[in-house]
């Protein structure tokens, strides 16, 4: 599993766009390794990502975001972020979007600032940029098969099938999945439904 920039290693070192070529350089290697079918996994803001890489690729065998997370359109990312992109949304309009600032993040409710540039901020925290989970999905190529995984003590949980996964298009090996978990155990407890999934694929 390839570490992205949204990773804590990285803090937000490349933009999402960027993030998702990176995701076509791992998918290059996997051909030239002799792959044929392709499908895109990840867990929280990975999951988030993957959903992005399928709405702007096409060809792919199957997509598994597992225990998405990241809502910038939802009000209370608005509520809180809306100072921040606002700022930053300022910077990019002043050609000043490498410039490094402070911006507001959060992971499984608890707040707290980064420093990277505002132009890359606003690609992951834009409320109509390119990392809302809804607009994503519905944006996936027909004939994709989707495995949406949801940690039963997730926090966002109960945003159910109707926040993001019925938007993708209909496919009759899509699923969507509660797995007994936390947020960050959800890959684990969740291997089993993974493997049988793609072996039915």
């Amino acid at each position: 599993a390839p570490s992205m920039p949204w990773h804590f290693a990285r803090n937000y070192d490349r933009t999402y766009q960027d993030a998702m070529k990176e995701i076509d350089d791992a998918v290059e290697k996997l051909k030239q390794r002799g792959a044929r079918r392709i499908v895109v996994a990840g867990h929280s803001l990975g999951g988030n990502g993957a959903l992005g890489y399928a709405a702007t690729r096409k060809g792919l065998a199957g997509v598994i975001p597992i225990a998405p997370g990241h809502e910038p359109e939802r009000s209370f990312f608005g509520q809180k972020m809306g100072p921040y992109t606002y700022a930053a949304r300022r910077l990019v309009a002043q050609a000043r979007g490498k410039e490094l600032d402070d911006f507001l993040d959060a992971n499984e409710g608890k707040w707290f600032t980064v420093r990277i540039p505002a132009e890359v901020y606003l690609s992951y925290f834009d409320s109509d940029g390119p990392a809302v989970m809804p607009k994503n999905a519905a944006a996936i190529a027909p004939g994709t098969p989707v495995l949406w995984i949801e940690a039963s003590g997730e926090i966002y949980s109960v945003l159910g099938p109707n926040y993001a996964f019925n938007k993708i298009p209909p496919h009759p090996k899509s699923a969507f999945v509660y797995v007994v978990s936390d947020h960050l155990s959800a890959m684990r407890n969740s291997d089993k439904v993974v493997i049988a999934w793609l072996n039915c694929l």
